[in-house]
């Protein structure tokens, strides 16, 4: 039988890999994924814009492999010149280019051999101390170093690195370079970008676009292609699925879809490392072509490492993998899809995509569970609830990638109604997402926030929930409500940004931010914020402890508006009855 190597060496980006996890750390030709440093940074480094590159990020987020691809694009331009590098260690290199000396630190934050990192770092900035930093115009210097590291350092050494401390200070909070440096923050980058259930995308590819492109590549498949039990292989399974020329794109958007709703409920900054992780598992398992063929001979089910089970596997240690399964679509309810899925076999169930060249390897795995059911609602017997529980599971989640739906829908109701979008423990996800993505909130998103928010407060009065933000000043359980009302032109709502960084790495804003004008006073609103608003909106209302929780910071942010004189009160009783109080220029109260 067939083995294919690359699965082999796939495998290893994963970071609970039982082989081994080599391929998690360092540079690697064959699977590095471009991203927007090379297309605007290595530019700069090669033209010497700049004399100190500070490229800051968590582990993980790719700035040794970036270097490392930056130094082998330089070598092959010096090897057709007949050049050489001069100096190459494990922690770094030293070569000249285009009349400049460069050097490069793989990793400032770590000890190396005998020299501690402060030696190193003191080292490495020896050129950018004191209170003026002069262009150094004969020398680029390029570092990886933690952000958290990199400040520390520069606090403890301030003495040393007046100005070097005070413009790293202010590029990392997004402002532009003033001098020979510059500083590059992949603490925000995001690796998806905001073509949200786009089923025909543009050019544009983000980074998740770019490594499952990669890792997809129909070289690294051409092994399989021979195999004897290629028809029985998840793996195969799984990259004919995202392969096939029709379908495969709507369910790689569906997959995208998963990581952007994760970024958008900010749980975890996810680097490329842990991407390539996540991937490797949800595509290719744990197991090697040996491994998988002898789980064949012994007729083991490997129904949980079809992409689609892969992809909500919280029993995993993988810290992305397990944040992922609190998305799992098999844990929300939708009673008419629920009922379909269990009252209808596997083979007759209708409204899925088709697949050229996949095989039907789940279809088998599906009918022994649906066969192997309780026989009736009495039935107690554990295995067989087992099964109906696995049955159902892995059906909803199948139906979320791979239902055929969302055209017909699409036309009718918009993507707000997709079938995927309900199936989703987020049903504002989507909603959320174009009012981010945008970039550029509009006032209806305002106005669907107000009116969220003064529902919530009890105010249901058509001609001020949208139009003010009103502030409760009575006491919960009053039979007459008092509120303090200040009109939509006083707020402003935007989303979070990264200033001047924007230009060097891809960024997807997270959150709207909610700002009052007369004070500047903000509050942040992520989905999960957003969507208790919509729920508000609904009909909801939350109790007190959910405010005091929950919605501390929309309570904060409440009483600090409170806090500016208001100039219209409003006292409404639920039955309808209400006056309005308005104080005219004249300092006088009016009623009516």
């Amino acid at each position: 039988m067939v083995s294919n190597p690359n699965l082999r060496r796939f495998l290893q980006m994963y970071s609970q890999s039982r082989l081994s996890n080599v391929e998690t750390r360092g540079y690697d030709e064959l699977t590095y994924v471009a991203t927007k440093l090379d297309e605007v940074l290595i530019p700069m480094i090669k033209e010497g814009k700049h004399a100190l590159y500070i490229i800051t990020g968590n582990a993980g987020d790719g700035k040794t492999a970036f270097i490392q691809h930056l130094e082998q694009e330089i070598k092959k331009e010096l090897e057709k010149r007949g050049e050489k590098f001069q100096q190459v260690t494990k922690s770094g290199s030293r070569f000249h280019y285009k009349a400049r000396t460069h050097t490069t630190l793989y990793d400032g934050s770590q000890d190396f051999e005998a020299t501690s990192s402060n030696e190193i770092l003191r080292e490495f900035f020896h050129e950018f101390e004191g209170e003026q930093v002069a262009a150094a115009v004969s020398l680029v210097k390029v570092i990886a170093v933690n952000a958290g590291r990199l400040v520390h350092y520069l606090t403890q050494e301030e003495s040393r690195y007046a100005w070097l401390a005070q413009e790293v200070s202010k590029q990392l909070a997004g402002e532009p370079p003033t001098g020979p440096v510059l500083v590059i923050n992949l603490n925000a980058r995001s690796l998806v970008d905001g073509e949200i259930l786009n089923y025909t995308p543009g050019n544009t590819k983000s980074v998740f676009d770019r490594l499952l492109d990669k890792l997809l590549d129909t070289h690294f498949w051409q092994p399989c292609l021979t195999c004897e039990v290629k028809e029985k292989c998840y793996v195969r399974f799984n990259v004919d699925t995202l392969l096939d020329p029709s379908s495969g794109p709507i369910v790689r958007q569906r997959l995208k879809f998963l990581f952007q709703v994760f970024h958008f409920r900010r749980k975890l900054h996810v680097t490329i490392r842990e991407l390539r992780s996540a991937l490797a598992y949800i595509l290719f398992g744990i197991k090697d072509c040996h491994q998988i063929q002898e789980d064949m001979a012994r007729e083991k089910s490997n129904l949980r490492h079809l992409y689609y089970n892969a992809a909500f596997e919280g029993a995993e240690r993988d810290r992305l993998i397990s944040l992922l399964a609190q998305l799992d679509v098999a844990q929300i309810s939708n009673p008419h899809l629920d009922n379909h899925i269990a009252s209808t076999p596997p083979e007759m169930q209708r409204g899925y995509l088709t697949f050229q060249a996949r095989s039907a390897l789940d279809m088998p795995l599906l009918q022994q569970l649906y066969d192997n059911r309780p026989e009736d609602i009495f039935s107690r017997d554990p295995e067989k609830m087992k099964n109906a529980q696995l049955y159902h599971d892995s059906s909803r989640r199948k139906y979320f990638f791979e239902n055929a739906l969302f055209r017909e829908q699409e036309e009718q109701t918009g993507r707000s109604s997709l079938p995927e979008v309900y199936m989703l423990p987020s049903r504002s996800a989507v909603n959320f997402a174009f009012a981010v993505a945008a970039k550029a909130p509009s006032e209806e998103v305002l106005s669907n926030i107000f009116t969220g928010l003064n529902r919530g407060e009890g105010i249901s009065l058509e001609d001020y929930e949208s139009r003010y933000l009103c502030v409760r000043t009575s006491k919960r359980g009053s039979e007459v409500r008092a509120f303090a009302v200040y009109p939509v032109a006083d707020f402003a709502i935007q989303c979070n940004n990264m200033g001047y960084q924007e230009n060097l790495v891809e960024f997807l804003p997270d959150c709207l931010i909610l700002s009052y004008r007369p004070t500047g006073d903000t509050v942040e609103v992520g989905l999960d914020l957003y969507e208790a608003i919509e729920r508000m909106r609904d009909g909801y209302m939350p109790s007190a402890s959910e405010l005091k929780a929950f919605f501390q910071n929309i309570v904060s942010f409440k009483k600090k508006v409170l806090g500016v004189a208001e100039n219209t009160l409003v006292l409404y009783h639920p039955l309808g009855q209400r006056v309005v109080m308005e104080r005219v220029p004249q300092g006088e109260l009016m009623f009516r």
